[in-house]
């Protein structure tokens, strides 16, 4: 959905509107699109990158320091819990309790446990979490404020279940979702159940709903079904989880379910049913994030995933070059907003580094693939043809 798409549907509130606006204002866009094509010369412009000078640069801004990659192992796997629920929480008293109260309230006849791991909380939140000490679904761990990445990594280590879920603590459940997410796990054996969900504001009310369609596919695969890259609002199976872990120490370690588990993922599906309640906070982490250089993890985040893939023999195929396009695309120029010019060229620039890796890791499947818009941006290093893609979000 492109930038114009969703502004226009959001201010006439019509989907029919804003798709011929849309489609009349990507004529211009295109044109200006092929003469940023034809005035580049993209070989020239290889030559004079001193990609090592750009990497000192962006790590003054942000060091890469990343976590090591060990397996998470300790849990019991012989237990005959369906599934693990993990949730961490810091500071969030005043939607912790609601979020809690959803998981535990669930209609559905499948075992699961509560994992929830305070992450060095300083507000009323530990209190609230200590009413749910005696039952016996539940275990609450705390640790010293480490990040969520850490903290969902704390609950893997102790989840049971066959199937994990995330939730976000100032999210909720609606009574049928473990229901609805393992019925298909246990009627098709697949790895990943993705739910569809719908957006509230910090009042409750519901905004819109993120509907997906009902898919049921050998892999997951963005040509087959649109993917959500979000840990939440799905069951995926916790076998997935034994050599990879969420990246600790950086933001955007939700990228861990683009590059690791959607690829690796034997079976899933896709429900247009809504199973989660997603709030979107005004003060949350993603708005706190686009003032803060660790906005620069949106590059090194994919350039660790990448290199665990290596490290653990992964294969790179068609599926894995387009969800690193997609984060090198309209995600990482949004998330780049607050820098001058020259930051987001030396990020554009190393992407294009990492595509052309991709390219030759990927072997016949490069072969086939379609030259798109922004493929062209990156094989050619057009910087101003990526800029324009991003902002439009083509």
């Amino acid at each position: 959905m492109s930038k114009v798409h969703r502004y226009v549907a959001k201010a006439t509130r019509s989907e029919a509107v804003a798709r011929s606006v849309d489609a009349v204002a990507r004529l211009p866009i295109s044109c200006v699109a092929a003469a940023l094509k034809l005035a580049h010369d993209g070989r020239a412009n290889a030559e004079n990158i001193d990609e090592t000078a750009l990497e000192a640069r962006l790590q003054q801004l942000r060091p890469y320091r990343p976590s090591s990659l060990e397996p998470l192992t300790g849990a019991d796997a012989e237990s005959s819990l369906v599934l693990s629920v993990i949730v961490p929480v810091f500071n969030a008293e005043a939607y912790v309790g609601k979020c809690v109260e959803s998981i535990l309230s669930q209609n559905t006849a499948f075992e699961y446990e509560l994992i929830v791991i305070d992450d060095g909380s300083t507000d009323g939140s530990s209190l609230i979490l200590d009413r749910y000490a005696n039952d016996p679904r539940v275990t609450v761990l705390r640790i010293a404020n480490s990040g969520v990445a850490l903290a969902r990594n704390e609950g893997l280590r102790r989840a049971r279940g066959k199937y994990v879920m995330f939730v976000d603590s100032d999210d909720y459940l609606p009574p049928e979702c473990v229901e609805s997410l393992l019925a298909p796990t246990m009627r098709d054996g697949v790895d990943i159940v993705q739910g569809s969900y719908w957006i509230v504001d910090v009042t409750d009310t519901v905004h819109r709903t993120q509907q997906f369609d009902d898919v049921v596919a050998a892999r997951a695969d963005p040509d087959v079904s649109a993917l959500s890259g979000y840990p939440w609002g799905k069951v995926i199976k916790r076998e997935l989880f034994r050599n990879v872990q969420f990246p600790e120490g950086m933001a955007y370690e939700d990228t861990i379910v683009a590059l690791m588990l959607l690829p690796s993922a034997q079976g899933y599906v896709s429900l247009r049913q809504p199973v989660y309640y997603y709030r979107e906070n005004p003060r949350g982490l993603s708005a706190r994030l686009t003032k803060d250089p660790k906005t620069l993890d949106a590059y090194w985040v994919v350039a660790k995933l990448l290199s665990d893939r290596r490290t653990l023999g992964l294969p790179f195929d068609d599926r894995v070059f387009k969800q690193v396009k997609t984060q090198f695309g309209a995600l990482l120029y949004l998330r780049l907003a607050q820098y001058d010019d020259d930051v987001k060229r030396a990020v554009f620039y190393l992407c294009c580094r990492q595509m052309e890796a991709l390219r030759n890791e990927s072997g016949g499947d490069a072969a086939g693939r379609a030259d798109d818009a922004l493929d062209h941006a990156f094989r050619t290093r057009n910087y101003a043809l990526w800029k324009l893609l991003c902002f439009f979000e083509l």
